[in-house]
């Protein structure tokens, strides 16, 4: 393995082990401060005139964008693995015709009317053609099975692309200066019927050119935080076993692989279909043993060194 292909390997790698658990563990902090805001006496925020509603709207738009931080992670990993590759570190710095928001956009507008065999791609399937089955039978059983887990591969990116088309324009106002976010409003008259039940709204100013010829309502609720939470979940389920299916073909050296009997979306498998795939996978274990697990990586690399630590002292003093 070259060293570049090893530091996108180990890229990859730490994604799975540390990176995924890092995006959905804060998501998952940021959800646990905004149930206990209204249990604490004073919450940090309020010393900053921000009461307990505005608080929780705070939040409320902070894991919205978490979110969303994660739905690009699922693009760029997704789009790089589909297209034969690790090297998703390689889209991150595009600009222009190339950038990085256009790439993410176009893979969403795409990725719900893709073949089977590009979902197939991303899942890291094995061509089905070219696989060793001892049967047809066995043959026929796998083509099912890749046919359920397909279908539910559609029905999660349509939810995901469904969050991120209703969320895209907060996410730009949050992440953006200015906050142009009015946090906490009352819910208009207009339209209580159609948010019945929602507490109260921010109001996300998002026209690119008047600046009140568009506002976006950010409805808040305890139940749409049960959304986010179970979506971050499945995005969490979905994009690990995409990213440790990967490995695993590229440790094993195979050009794709047949699903486990311990699916992500839980399927409940025959007993015929659970003894059928465990034979294949011996046989898989048998030809492509796993190498030792160590990193190749040896070479130095060029570290920038941050003057706002190694002058701490200076740093940490206020100037007002």
């Amino acid at each position: 393995m070259s060293t570049e292909i090893s530091f996108e390997y180990e890229a990859l790698k730490h994604y799975s082990r540390k990176g995924i658990f890092a995006r959905t563990g804060l998501i998952s902090q940021l959800i646990l401060d905004l149930r206990e805001i209204s249990k604490k006496e004073r919450s940090a925020m309020q010393e900053y005139g921000i009461n307990e509603n505005e608080g929780i709207a705070v939040l409320q738009i902070a894991i919205v964008s978490h979110i969303m931080m994660l739905i690009e992670d699922l693009a760029i990993i997704c789009k790089s693995i589909r297209e034969g590759k690790i090297n998703y570190y390689a889209y991150l710095d595009k600009t222009g015709e190339e950038d990085l928001g256009k790439i993410i956009g176009e893979f969403y507008s795409e990725i719900n009317e893709v073949h089977v065999e590009e979902l197939s791609k991303i899942l890291s399937y094995a061509d089905l053609s070219s696989f060793e089955f001892v049967s047809e039978s066995e043959k026929s059983t796998v083509v099912e099975i890749i046919n359920q887990m397909i279908e539910r591969s559609r029905i999660f990116f349509n939810k995901v692309t469904f969050f991120r088309m209703n969320h895209i324009k907060i996410f730009r106002r949050y992440k953006h200066a200015g906050f142009p976010i009015l946090l906490s409003q009352n819910i208009h008259e207009e339209v209580k019927k159609i948010y019945e039940g929602f507490e109260f709204v921010s109001i996300s100013l998002t026209s690119r050119t008047k600046i009140s010829d568009e506002m976006v309502p950010l409805p808040y609720s305890e139940k749409a935080i049960t959304s986010y939470e179970n979506l971050t979940k499945d995005i969490l389920s979905f994009l690990g076993s995409v990213v440790h299916s990967k490995l695993i073909c590229i440790e094993r050296k195979m050009s794709g692989l047949i699903p486990y009997k311990d699916n992500l979306f839980g399927i409940n498998f025959s007993k015929k279909e659970i003894d059928l795939l465990d034979e294949i996978w011996k046989r898989i274990e048998s030809k492509s043993p796993l190498p030792e697990d160590k990193s190749e990586i040896t070479v130095k690399t060029n570290t920038e060194i941050l003057r706002w630590y190694t002058e701490i002292e200076n740093s940490s003093k206020r100037i007002m």
